[in-house]
């Protein structure tokens, strides 16, 4: 189910599978013969040059390229290979294996991006926010907001759990709500009393 290309000593396509065809959406005949570096994007190409010699010496390599469909799209690709030689130990051609990782970095990215919006909002939000270890209750981080609540430095509350900055009138309760909503049954939503350092 992966694609599969083998290059000779100059980087030119030896031989291409259905399954690298599908993948970038060429022809066989509009492949083979051709140079790799034609198929990349133009920021790979100098990586690819500076690299290729290298992979022939060491005999094998895995490296991730954006490579270019046939429609223009662009495609994140992961390459394992392995160096074939011939009996007499030269060079023969290279035997490569592609995953299109495309999806999986996109997702990455997405994932990245909301992370740093994410991040942002916890840090200038004019709310106190911290997250808690849904198991033992542990703090794990704080915002700026939430340490002007409580009193105590970041550093100070990520050596506590929640129960210690709860008014000991609001634990039991504050305990029981947020065990239901650790165990995924309720949103976690309560009024309770914090103890200022």
């Amino acid at each position: 189910p992966l694609g599969y290309q083998s290059l000779d000593e100059n980087g030119n396509f030896i031989e291409v599978n259905q399954a690298w065809l599908e993948t970038l959406g060429y022809e066989k005949e509009e492949v083979i013969g051709k140079w790799f570096g034609d198929f990349i994007a133009p920021e790979y190409i100098d990586g690819f040059k500076e690299r290729f010699p290298i992979f022939k010496k060491q005999g094998r390599v895995h490296s991730e390229f954006e490579m270019i469909h046939k429609n223009g799209e662009r495609r994140y690709i992961a390459f394992d290979g392995r160096i074939g030689h011939k009996l007499d130990g030269s060079f023969e051609k290279t035997h490569c294996i592609l995953n299109d990782i495309t999806e999986q970095k996109l997702a990455e990215l997405a994932l990245r991006e909301s992370e740093a919006r994410f991040r942002t909002i916890f840090e200038i939000a004019s709310l106190g926010i911290a997250q808690v270890n849904p198991i033992n209750g542990k703090i794990i981080t704080v915002n700026n907001y939430f340490e002007n609540i409580t009193g105590y430095t970041a550093s100070d509350l990520l050596s506590m759990t929640f129960v210690e900055l709860t008014h000991p009138d609001d634990r039991e309760k504050d305990w029981e709500i947020f065990s239901k909503a650790a165990r995924g049954e309720i949103d976690y939503r309560n009024e309770k009393r914090y103890v200022r350092k």
